[in-house]
């Protein structure tokens, strides 16, 4: 799970100021959409090269009371506050 989490945040690097490539999960949000829009990133990368952001379509507020997506992350060593600094949030569209 290292290698994902050293993805993830070369990918928001690479990705930021301007956003170029995105993975957008559902706008439900849920687990699947969550976790699918990562691992979708990462199949991205490894197809084209080009580095995707993970999108999850709920504030980062929000994310704090999905409370069984971050305890299933939590296993593999994914947290609340790595989600907060290295994925792309609703509110990140308001700029």
């Amino acid at each position: 799970m290292d290698r994902l989490k050293e993805y993830l945040i070369d990918a928001r690097f690479e990705n930021s100021p301007k956003w170029k490539y995105l993975i957008f999960g559902n706008t439900s949000a849920d687990m699947d959409s969550v976790v699918g829009s990562m691992l979708m990133s990462w199949y991205y990368f490894q197809k084209t090269g080009n580095k995707y952001t993970p999108v999850v379509y709920c504030t980062r507020h929000e994310l704090t009371f999905r409370f069984e997506i971050l305890e299933h992350l939590a296993l593999f060593g994914i947290d609340e506050q790595f989600l907060r600094d290295y994925v792309i949030f609703q509110e990140d569209f308001k700029d």
